[in-house]
């Protein structure tokens, strides 16, 4: 049952990928500076293969005109990053224990140690909800302010998080749009493809983040037991499935119209990539494992063989 889906380490993060908006300032540079640093940036990188955004717009300017709205964003305590020593080096430097909740803005998931059924979900959502996401979260400013350290770096004390299918209102969003830098001028281009990225954005939010945040529980859970290794989980796939599903307050019949919608929004794509459009056949791979994670769950919670489900979406799937 578990052969199409594949599960990759950073799917882990999957729900919360960082863009480190704390070191993102005007003139940055860096790997995945001309769209953000951080995890956001490089799953952007790896899986759109979207580097640059026409204009050098980042994901802060678009962020800051609302043109995207993060999954989680925090503001830390500026005491925070002024007690950061070696700022912005990791390593080396002892956080105050007061201001240690602060650290919790970016983690490493430990596939090892105690485990029980909690451990499936990220711990944004489970034991770090109170200590970090209820304490620091909140809206975002209508200015991000940007303040210096000691050292002479500047830093801004927020950081913001996005789910991984953000990443397709970007391949949505640029559709057509990939050279409009080339034919339109600066101040003119920008404010329209940030309107643009704000519609799509908006439909996206209105159409898709209730599927897609269901799916993200089950990605991470999935993923988790898949690595966890010391001790190995007796955790079995039936109870993973059943669990999620309580989280996410769901039933199977909703879940077949959350599979319903991404076989039509396949099939859209797919006739766009046909077309030649930039950014299609990569979202389309991503697209296929979304599927796949929900046929697993349809699967195991209807204790159904896939072949049901083959032969009741057969005009869109391929097994």
């Amino acid at each position: 049952m578990w052969m199409y889906s594949h599960c990759n380490g950073i799917d882990i993060y999957s729900r919360y990928l960082n863009v480190s908006l704390y070191r993102d300032k005007p003139h940055s540079t860096g790997s995945f500076a001309k769209v953000c640093n951080g995890l956001f940036g490089r799953y952007l990188k790896d899986r759109l293969e979207i580097q640059r955004i026409p204009y050098d717009l980042s994901i802060t300017d678009m962020i800051v005109k609302r043109a995207l709205i993060p999954d989680l964003f925090v503001e830390l305590p500026s005491e925070y990053f002024v007690s950061w020593e070696n700022y912005p080096l990791t390593g080396g430097s002892e956080t105050p224990e007061n201001l240690i909740p602060a650290d919790y803005n970016s983690i490493s998931i430990l596939t090892r140690g105690d485990w029980s059924l909690e451990s499936l979900l990220h711990p944004y959502d489970e034991e770090l909800k109170s200590d970090f996401v209820d304490r620091f979260s909140g809206e975002v400013p209508r200015t991000l302010k940007i303040q210096e350290h000691p050292n002479g770096d500047y830093f801004r004390p927020y950081e913001a998080y996005f789910s991984y299918w953000k990443s397709y209102i970007f391949a949505e969003a640029l559709d057509g749009y990939e050279h409009i830098d080339k034919f339109l001028s600066w101040e003119t281009g920008r404010e329209i493809l940030i309107s643009r990225f704000a519609v799509v954005s908006q439909q996206w939010e209105e159409e898709y983040k209730d599927v897609f945040t269901r799916l993200s529980f089950y990605r991470t859970a999935k993923t988790i037991l898949t690595l966890w290794k010391d001790p190995r989980p007796s955790t079995t796939y039936k109870e993973l499935s059943e669990f999620i599903q309580k989280v996410t307050d769901c039933n199977s019949e909703l879940l077949e119209q959350d599979m319903e919608k991404l076989l039509i929004l396949f099939g859209h794509w797919e006739k766009r990539q046909k077309e030649g459009r930039r950014y299609y056949p990569q979202a389309i791979e991503l697209l296929r494992q979304d599927i796949y994670f929900l046929l697993e769950w349809l699967c195991t919670l209807n204790r159904k063989p896939q072949k049901v489900y083959f032969e009741k979406w057969s005009y869109n799937i391929e097994p």
